[in-house]
């Protein structure tokens, strides 16, 4: 049977010794709980709000008895700093990297704060959105859609974890959709061509001026490999000379799963002549493990150079370019024409800039341009979608438009028409049969290789005897070293386009 009863206090008059007792002012209660243990518990220093939670109490014991008690009332009435700790064990006990922990607690309890909760009954997704919607309007430009859509996956993972921890029946935020982040593009990238990676590669190399500990060599090595394997900076900083396997066929470099951002680790394929040099500058460096287990395996690129890689590379890029605008110093014409032209720039006129991850666009613009079938050129890219890497990843300049537009069929009367490339080193004829769609001994196309540890940008000659010609074994036998190896990892043979489009083999 629940009573409500008040305790008392006694107290002794040191002059007489007499004891006198007086009942303290909090009401207390006593009741059964479900598993009939008898539970005494505060109540309220008011005897009517005191009776009301009494009675609530038994109710719920009534409930547990019955099995209809509610299992998520103690968690609804926990302050969320109690939840947002185990929710923070929780993304640790997946291996995430300390700063994503961080940042993702963060912007939970910006939102948190902001919207005014204090425990779980308080969350509510209309608050949420309003919070966010405020936010974007208010803070002159600083909080964007892409900053917004941050928060709003962060807050609705920690729904889904409290769904998962049995601790609320339902993620109060699932509703909730991210906004469209193309109508507000703070960073638009601009992917380096060719020449553009082969100049900033060739001068960092040389470079005497060391950034954060990395020498200019350690740089241009990092930027070699970088370009040709898509990878992003965080995967870089951890790479060790044991994620490499360059005597294999392919060559390989190996990112577990703890270091990649799907965290599903990844082994990629890397260039023969790379890894060649990339195998001489890491037994150069003494880097090799020594074996022990206790000796933690020491980084390719160790320091803290990717929290500013981007001022890094974008150092390096106008160092190119000044090398780049100074060799014509005496030739005025050509020097003005290299100084107003974007090349080597580090932000063109329309706002595109160059950072880092720069790199990796151009890796995966150069595998579209280069005939690559969009499936593998997402696998190599490590996309969740084809759409991924074609959208956002695949930059296609003019040049490659044009010639996109030249490989269509002739429709004119005449056999032929000349058209010149945008940005070509030379003219090229368009006849009524379909120049090549990849690039081909008939069609200018520069591409980048390494020749004797040089960069090299090479511009295949037209094929001006017969471009009707059929290019067989001859004309493959002349495709370089590293074409035919890049083959062979799977990359899509160069196709020709003639009156039956096939390939060379």
């Amino acid at each position: 049977m629940a009573s409500l009863y008040q305790r008392t206090q006694t107290k002794v008059n040191p002059a007489t010794g007499k004891a006198t007792k007086r009942k303290l002012p909090k009401w207390w209660g006593k009741y059964n709980d479900a598993d009939g243990i008898t539970q005494r518990v505060s109540l309220s220093t008011n005897k009517t709000a005191a009776q009301q939670m009494l009675t609530d109490l038994v109710k719920q014991a009534e409930f547990g008895k019955s099995g209809l008690i509610d299992p998520f009332q103690h968690h609804l009435k926990s302050p969320l700093t109690e939840h947002l700790a185990g929710f923070r064990q929780s993304l640790e006990s997946k291996a995430n990297t300390s700063e994503h922990v961080s940042l993702t607690l963060a912007r939970v309890q910006t939102a948190f704060t902001g919207c005014g909760f204090q425990r779980l009954a308080d969350l509510n997704a209309d608050k949420v959105a309003h919070w966010l919607k405020t936010r974007r309007e208010e803070s002159e430009g600083r909080f964007g859609v892409a900053t917004s859509n941050h928060h709003l996956v962060a807050i609705k993972s920690f729904g889904n974890w409290l769904v998962k921890a049995q601790r609320f029946p339902r993620n109060p935020f699932v509703h909730l959709s991210r906004l469209n982040a193309k109508v507000d593009v703070r960073v638009e990238r601009r992917a380096l061509a060719p020449a553009e990676l082969m100049l900033l590669i060739e001068g960092t190399l040389a470079s005497q001026e060391a950034f954060r500990g990395l020498t200019g060599e350690d740089r241009g090595m990092l930027y070699l490999v970088a370009s040709t394997t898509g990878l992003r900076a965080d995967e870089l900083a951890n790479l060790t000379p044991e994620s490499f396997d360059l005597t294999a066929t392919p060559p390989t470099v190996t990112i577990q799963a703890k270091n990649e951002k799907s965290r599903r680790g990844a082994v990629l394929p890397i260039l023969p002549k790379v890894a060649e040099r990339l195998d001489r500058w890491i037994s150069s460096r003494s880097l090799r493990h020594s074996g022990n287990r206790k000796s933690p395996p020491v980084r390719l690129w160790p320091g803290t150079w990717s929290e500013k890689a981007a001022v890094m590379l974008r150092k390096d890029l106008q160092a190119a370019r000044v090398s780049w605008t100074n060799q014509v110093e005496q030739n005025p014409e050509e020097l003005t024409q290299r100084t107003e032209s974007e090349f080597l720039m580090a932000e063109s006129s329309s706002g595109q800039v160059v950072d880092f991850h720069a790199l990796r666009h151009s890796f995966i613009s150069m595998l579209a341009t280069s005939g690559v079938h969009p499936k593998i050129a997402q696998q190599l890219a490590r996309h969740s979608t084809i759409t991924l890497t074609m959208d956002r990843y695949s930059h296609l300049q003019m040049n490659d438009l044009n010639q996109a537009v030249v490989s269509m069929p002739a429709l004119l009367s005449s056999e032929s028409q000349v058209l010149t490339g945008m940005e070509g080193p030379k003219n090229f004829t368009a006849t009524k049969v379909c120049p090549p769609v990849c690039p081909a001994d008939d069609f200018p196309c520069n591409a980048l290789t390494i020749v004797d540890d040089n960069l090299h940008i090479s511009f295949a000659e037209p094929n001006a005897k017969n471009p009707d010609e059929k290019l067989g074994s001859e004309a493959y036998s002349q495709v370089s070293t590293t074409e035919k190896q890049m083959k062979a990892l799977g990359l899509e043979p160069r196709t020709y386009g003639l009156k039956v489009r096939c390939s060379t083999d």
